[in-house]
């Protein structure tokens, strides 16, 4: 089997795992339902189906609510590395034109400042 056989078939395998799962958890939660519907015969014994089932969903969705936390936590963390590793649009492309002089002076008070420089 070539390389670009097996990941084809990696893929294949991967694209219907997850619809295969939802469907297998639909069908037994549909069955269990019926199951526990007819054995459970006391309001005790319905409230703890109903608890545990509760219990289950939440903790699913606190999971998964959790997991996407972190998963945004990290996405923002590459983006802030991204954002200071890379300059600002524009910024890269500023250059001076040959007769136009860009040296560093130290700033001169006001009053060592020629009259044409001062503030007014």
């Amino acid at each position: 089997m070539s390389r670009s056989t097996a990941d084809a078939v990696k893929a294949f395998i991967a694209d219907l795992a997850r619809p295969f799962a939802i469907y297998a958890a639909s069908g037994s939660g549909a069955w269990a339902t019926i199951v526990i519907a007819d054995k459970v015969t006391t309001a005790e014994g319905g409230a703890l189906v109903l608890g545990v089932l509760a219990g289950w969903g939440t903790a699913l969705y606190a999971g998964k609510a959790f997991e996407n936390t972190r998963i945004a936590g990290q996405n923002a963390e590459v983006e802030k590395e991204r954002a200071r590793s890379t300059p600002p649009p524009g910024t890269a492309q500023i250059t001076a034109a040959a007769d136009v002089d860009v040296t560093v002076r130290d700033a001169t008070p006001p009053e060592e400042a020629p009259p044409w420089e001062r503030a007014q």
